[in-house]
């Protein structure tokens, strides 16, 4: 399973790099609602293992994928670097809220991945296999052969009756955030 959920985040990450930068953003990522911020309290005080009222900054990453909200690991530790240096490895709610808000706004979006497809895919929308590996395997956060393959074999591809696949299965796995 380690090696699946690696395979997984550097494909995401790859896929990230691919993607178009999107220019608009929607106005309730600059305001998040009170869902939003209920949703950040609780996944606080799941991380706010001794309810002290503070998290480490250590789980930062884990704790801003656990809401929901997918950036590539440099993102975040760009952001964990940054919470360790002005909060003394300690965030209690609002900075943590904060810092949430932050990766959710350079988040990369369904469609900005969907985007980053088109450039593996035939005219029916399969996997053109061959290109999707080069380029998961020589940009961003670099693949293995065998973490490619379990990419492939995750997302229903079987290599001895060559089956071919619909782009959209992969989609599946970045939007379940199996990555």
């Amino acid at each position: 399973l380690p090696t699946q959920n690696a395979s997984h985040r550097k494909t995401q990450n790859a896929l990230v790099y691919m993607a178009i930068k999107e220019e608009a953003t929607n106005c309730s990522d600059d305001q998040p609602d009170e869902q939003w911020d209920k949703q950040m309290q609780q996944i606080f005080q799941v991380y706010d293992k001794k309810s002290t009222g503070t998290i480490s900054t250590d789980e930062l990453s884990d704790a801003i994928r656990s809401c929901g909200v997918r950036c590539t690991d440099d993102q975040l530790s760009a952001l964990k670097e940054n919470a360790d240096a002005q909060h003394n490895g300690r965030l209690a709610f609002p900075v943590f809220a904060e810092y949430v808000n932050k990766a959710r706004s350079t988040e990369i979006r369904d469609a900005q991945i969907s985007a980053a497809f088109e450039m593996f895919v035939d005219e029916n929308g399969f996997l053109k296999v061959e290109k999707f590996k080069h380029a998961l395997m020589t940009l961003g956060d670099k693949l293995t052969k065998d973490e490619f393959e379990t990419v492939l074999k995750d997302a229903g591809f079987d290599d001895k009756s060559n089956t071919p696949i619909h782009y959209t299965k992969i989609m599946q796995l970045v939007q379940n955030n199996v990555f």
